[in-house]
This record gives structure tokens, sequence and C-alpha cells, in this order.
């Protein structure tokens, strides 16, 4: 969090971006292994062609 005079939320969402090589995006936006804690993901919706 960039602005840190509070703490988050109990379910706060996160955006980032993450950079991949040339045709590994599909696999990054279907599966969530990469993920700490990727169990614990409650909804992950892909709300544009490019974000989840």
């Amino acid at each position: 969090m960039a602005a840190r005079e509070h703490l988050p939320e109990r379910f706060s969402d996160h955006d980032f971006f993450v950079i991949v090589r040339p045709g590994a995006q599909s696999w990054y936006r279907e599966n969530r292994e990469w993920l700490p804690e990727h169990e614990r993901i409650a909804v992950a919706v892909q709300e544009t062609a490019h974000g989840v």
C-alpha cells in the first residue's frame, strides 16, 4: 500500500502488473499457482482482455 496511514480492509484487493514473455499471458490469467497462498483466493474475475 502506498498510503500507510490506515490498515487495509479485511477484504481489500491489490492491483499489480506482471510482465511475462510473449505468448505466456493466458497461462498467467488462467492459473493461480504462481501466486503466494493462491488457495486462499476467493474471487478472480477477468474484467478486461488483459486483467483478472
